[in-house]
């Protein structure tokens, strides 16, 4: 069970930490299923094709004992050939059966790379606590697992062997074609049976371990808030944040200025830029806003495409406090602004007819 006062559930800092330590909620019982369901797969598609060619393989082989010279390059020649046809038969098998294991490894762990778990810690190297581990509930939970398993398969086993005790192969001649038949009919049967059992065993004890797990990474509610305050204290992270803001601001500020009917100014610490296309906007939009070296900036971009720059102090400053770039102006704005764009369609007409043709080029 979680320590005391430890209630809160792990959050994705102090989860995504354990994934890279290669911490995850892991079952082994889960990849021994995976492999047997592969191979009952792979066995009931190509098994009979398989057992057909392992029939004539052997049936050629008892008929001709009688025509082989036995001497060194004849038993090197058949071995090579044995081997030859077992590597035919087997190797298709094991590539599928290495497939299922990485796939039950990977959908327990989401496919998740942890390289931290790769390196060599001495820390890792502790008699005592390894001591302690062989008694730990959790060893005795596991054996308890192990135990059950080794049961079931050996219940399994003597069922499988009551069940075949009736096939003709024990008590009168058969053809090789009917051994091969018996072989794989039982191999089969037993596969079956141990993927309904096992699997059963695996799905409680994955859960065990998911519960184990979850448990393990239990947080009090006091790590919760401390984790809470390094994330957003931390220098890097207000940094970064702030840095991600401005790059977001700057290529507004590249690419919308040239758009812009006004850019309104404080002169010097705020500007704003706006558009309005009638028939299109109900309302003036904010196309980019600025404070100190960013207002700078979108005038400084503003001067190269010849956009108007009206200076109003009260509006530039009411703008940026109250206005959200990409949205049009709040209401009580309206009447401010529509005398700024009035004063430049006047003053600027040259300008809006080149701003039309840039405006085509930019949704072209």
């Amino acid at each position: 069970m979680a320590e005391d006062g430890k209630t809160e559930k792990p959050t994705s800092k102090k989860l995504q930490e354990a994934y890279d330590d290669g911490n995850y909620a892991k079952a082994p019982e889960i990849g021994v299923v995976f492999v047997l369901i592969a191979a009952f797969g792979y066995l009931s598609l190509q098994g009979p094709e398989m057992a057909n060619q392992v029939c004539q393989v052997s049936k050629w082989v008892l008929s001709h004992l009688h025509r082989i010279d036995l001497n060194i390059d004849s038993v090197c020649d058949f071995l090579l050939f044995l081997l030859q046809s077992c590597v035919f038969f087997v190797l298709p098998f094991l590539l599928v059966c290495c497939v299922a294991t990485i796939a039950s490894g990977g959908l327990q762990t989401g496919f998740r790379i942890s390289s931290n778990a790769l390196r060599w810690d001495f820390g890792r190297i502790n008699i005592v606590n390894g001591v302690r581990m062989l008694f730990s509930t959790e060893k005795l939970v596991n054996f308890g697992i192990s135990f059950l398993k080794l049961v079931v398969v050996a219940w399994i086993i003597w069922g499988v062997i009551c069940d075949i005790q009736k096939d003709p192969i024990f008590y009168t001649q058969v053809s090789v074609q009917h051994v091969v038949e018996f072989i794989f009919r039982t191999f089969l049967a037993m596969l079956s049976k141990l993927i309904l059992f096992v699997g059963t065993i695996a799905a409680m004890s994955y859960a065990y371990q998911k519960f184990r797990w979850t448990d393990s990474l239990m947080m009090s509610k006091e790590e919760v808030e401390d984790e809470r305050k390094n994330s957003e204290g931390n220098p890097l992270v207000k940094g970064a944040r702030r840095k991600r803001a401005y790059q977001m601001a700057y290529r507004q500020v590249l690419t919308k200025i040239p758009l812009a009917d006004v850019v309104v100014t404080n002169p010097t610490h705020f500007a704003v830029a706006l558009k309005y296309e009638r028939g299109k906007d109900s309302a003036p939009v904010v196309l980019a806003k600025g404070k100190d070296l960013l207002a700078q900036k979108i005038k400084e971009i503003a001067r190269q495409h010849e956009v108007p720059m009206v200076e109003n102090r009260p509006v530039a400053r009411a703008l940026y406090k109250t206005a959200t770039a990409g949205r049009a102006i709040p209401p009580d704005m309206y009447q401010a602004v529509a005398q700024i764009l009035a004063f430049v369609y006047r003053a600027h007409r040259y300008y809006f007819h080149r701003l039309k043709a840039r405006r085509l080029e930019a949704t072209a």
